[in-house]
């Protein structure tokens, strides 16, 4: 828990300001919510408005979810009023999100919102309540997310109201790791704008294109937008070409779309054509500056070619090759990531990602990292069944249900921990091959249960799928028969 609390002077007044964030984890659980509150006379960032977030969230088993979120927006903003102001919202919801797969789930929730337009002449203003299910569901390569939403309205500007409704669909598809396509739909029938119920349909696509590590094509199109994002531009069509030649020579190409901010129909149309010539001349003495060399190492993957890597905020793309250069680095320690979604799913690094990298004054750094395909260890805390039956006027069930153990998984230092209940199944996906150690903690069991193998070494190959079982053992307990009669008085 964070406390803040500040005074000041604004103008010969004194204001003060108060602010207030709590996170709290358990191993079911997660809290998190955050206050703020600033005088109309306090000299800080905040002033004269009041903000409330809060979120929880109750991991009911590894598959159902419960989560409960608030918000409340600043209740004044007078600080980017000089380019618009977003809409004032408040809302509460809840609900319950299941996943039925690795990155597959379906959410239903119901809650109530508030949406106001900031601007002095208002164009919409009103409160719902709403009952919401969404499904997102992956497939190879392709995304699909699927919402559906019923609400009954109440809009403030007309004093009217009535049952509103709202679809969206989207869809993504990654064909190969170079290419990105998607579209989305969405379809209102509403009371939020007008008296009557009004229509309208949105829709749109976009492409992207990694043609090469030194050229890019993307491509995004949308017929219309809703009027709650009046207040900033909105793109209507943009087209962006980009291209390096030489690595000194870089050509851009735009041609845009977009209706202009705080207008309805007014549309701002431009197309452009730059040419940069980067000289290559550093800001500080080349001595003090290092580089980083690096390749990409096939061991069974499809492609090393177009991989994106991030050092320290820089992107580069590997080669066909898989090669990469950052050069003009600042002397140091940087993190080197690995983009994910520049990979095929199932392909991963034989290092741990982000990887530390040393850059020294005036020198290069040379690594090698080998892409393999990933791994994955599943299997089922067990439960010795003969020991129940042997034992059962001594075994209460719901207390075996209440148990469970911490599974650890540790190569070298990069961990994986999870927790899993008596007679319940886990998963560790996304791994890479090596001699993993699979270790058990079991302090909540208590003194009648032990481990059979509380510690294993599990090796694996390149794409391998081990399935690895712990066994809970039921100690037995002994019962006691008194020789002699006992008489109570």
């Amino acid at each position: 828990m964070d406390v803040e609390y500040s005074i000041g002077k604004l103008e010969e007044e004194i204001g003060q300001g108060f602010s207030v964030e709590l996170v709290n984890s358990t191993n079911k659980t997660t809290t998190s919510g955050s206050y703020i509150m600033a005088g109309k006379n306090f000299p800080g960032y905040y002033n004269n408005t009041s903000y409330l977030n809060g979120n929880f969230q109750w991991d009911i088993d590894k598959n159902l979810r419960l989560f409960t979120n608030f918000h409340q927006d600043e209740s004044n903003a007078h600080r980017d009023t000089l380019y618009g102001v977003s809409p004032y919202s408040q809302y509460f919801t809840t609900g319950l999100a299941y996943t039925f797969r690795l990155q597959d789930y379906i959410n239903i929730n119901i809650g109530k919102r508030e949406r106001k337009d900031r601007m002095p002449l208002k164009k919409f203003h009103y409160s719902e309540d709403f009952l919401r299910v969404a499904l997102v569901n992956n497939f190879r390569h392709i995304q699909t997310n699927i919402s559906s939403e019923i609400a009954n309205t109440l809009n403030y500007l007309t004093n009217s109201g009535g049952n509103s409704f709202k679809g969206s669909m989207s869809l993504r598809y990654r064909p190969i790791a170079t290419v990105l396509l998607g579209s989305f739909f969405h379809y209102y029938d509403t009371y939020r704008y007008s008296e009557n119920s009004l229509q309208e349909i949105i829709y749109g696509a976009e492409s992207s294109y990694n043609i090469n590590s030194q050229t890019r094509l993307s491509v995004s199109l949308q017929n219309s937008h809703n009027i709650e994002e009046y207040y900033r531009n909105r793109s209507l069509i943009d087209i962006r070409f980009t291209t390096f030649i030489h690595q000194n020579h870089e050509v851009n190409f735009n041609w845009s779309e977009s209706l202009k901010q705080k207008q309805i129909d007014s549309r701002d149309r431009f197309i452009g054509l730059k040419y940069t010539f980067h000289f290559g001349i550093p800001l500080k003495k080349t001595k003090e500056l290092g580089s980083l060399h690096g390749r990409l190492i096939n061991k069974g993957v499809k492609d090393i070619g177009n991989v994106i890597l991030n050092l320290g905020g820089r992107i580069q793309a590997s080669n066909e090759a898989g090669l990469f250069i950052f050069p003009d680095v600042t002397p140091g320690d940087h993190y080197l990531y690995i983009d994910p979604y520049s990979m095929e799913f199932t392909d991963i690094p034989n290092v741990k990602i982000p990887m530390t990298v040393v850059i020294k004054p005036d020198s290069t750094t040379d690594i090698l990292i080998e892409l393999t395909k990933a791994c994955t260890i599943s299997g089922k805390v067990l439960l010795d069944i003969e020991d129940i039956f042997s034992e059962r006027l001594t075994q209460n069930e719901y207390d075996v249900n209440q148990k469970n153990v911490i599974l650890e998984l540790q190569l070298d230092d990069e961990f994986h921990r999870t927790v899993v209940n008596l007679n319940d199944k886990y998963i560790f996906t996304g791994i890479r091959p090596g001699a993993w150690k699979l270790k058990v903690y079991h302090n909540s069991l208590g003194k009648n249960f032990t481990i059979k193998n509380s510690e294993i070494i599990v090796n694996l190959k390149a794409g391998e799928s081990n399935t690895v079982n712990i066994n809970v053992i039921k100690k037995a307990r002994k019962i006691r028969f008194q020789p002699y009669e006992i008489v109570i008085e």
